[in-house]
C-alpha cells in the first residue's frame, strides 16, 4: 500500500513538473537569461484591457535604459553590451550590422530601474537605416512581475527619425491580439 502511494505521488510530481516545463513559461525564480523572478507588488494580471498601459511601461523602461549609456551601433563590427538595471537585473544587447542597417538581440533578465516593474524576455529588433532615420520590426516575448504580472508576445514596428520616435503594432496576451501604440510623450501612466 505504501509503495503504491509513493509511486502515485512520484508520478503526480513528475506530471506537474513536466507540464510546467512544457508550458514554456518565462516567469522564473532563477537568474536565467531572459527571465523575470516573482516579485512583491500588486502583480495585476495583464489583460486585453490593460495591455496598452503595460506596453507603455515596458517599452518606456527599455527605451530609457538603452538611450542613456549607448552610442549608435557600429556599421562594421558586431558588439555586445550590458545595461544594468538601477534596482535589478540587466539587458544584454547584441548588435550585428546588416546590409541595410543592423539587428539588435535583447536578452532582458529580471530588469528594473524603479524596483516596481520587473521585465524579462527576449526581443529581436531588425532595423533599416535610411537617410532620414531608422525603421524596423521588434518581435519576441516579454514577461513582467511586480506592478503587473504575465506574458506578452510582441510584434511591432518602430520608427526613429530624430525628434520623432514611435512604436505601434500588436501584442498577444493569452492568445488574443491587441493593437498598441507607444510614443514617448504618451507614456505617463498612473500607478
Amino acid at each position: 500500500m505504501a509503495l503504491k502511494k509513493t509511486i502515485r505521488t512520484a508520478c503526480l510530481s513528475l506530471g506537474v513538473l513536466g507540464a510546467a516545463m512544457m508550458s514554456g513559461c518565462i516567469l522564473s525564480n532563477e537568474d536565467e537569461a531572459g527571465t523575470v523572478k516573482d516579485h512583491a507588488g500588486p502583480n495585476t494580471p495583464i489583460t486585453v484591457e490593460n495591455a496598452q498601459t503595460v506596453f507603455n511601461m515596458v517599452f518606456g523602461t527599455i527605451k530609457g535604459a538603452m538611450e542613456e549609456p549607448l552610442s549608435k551601433p557600429s556599421a562594421v563590427a558586431s558588439e555586445t553590451r550590458t545595461i544594468n538595471g538601477s534596482a535589478s537585473g540587466k539587458i544584454v544587447v547584441k548588435t550585428t550590422p546588416t546590409a541595410n542597417g543592423y539587428t539588435e538581440e535583447l536578452e532582458i533578465t529580471d530588469f528594473s530601474n524603479d524596483g516596481e516593474l520587473f521585465i524579462g524576455g527576449k526581443l529581436t529588433n531588425d532595423m533599416t537605416t535610411t537617410e532620414h532615420g531608422e525603421t524596423g520590426n521588434i518581435t519576441g516575448d516579454i514577461a513582467v512581475a511586480g506592478f503587473f504580472k504575465g506574458k506578452v508576445g510582441v510584434d511591432v514596428m518602430m520608427d526613429n527619425f530624430g525628434d520623432y520616435f514611435m512604436v505601434q503594432g500588436m501584442v498577444t496576451i493569452g492568445g488574443e491580439e491587441v493593437s498598441v501604440f507607444f510614443h514617448p510623450t504618451y507614456t505617463k501612466v498612473a500607478r
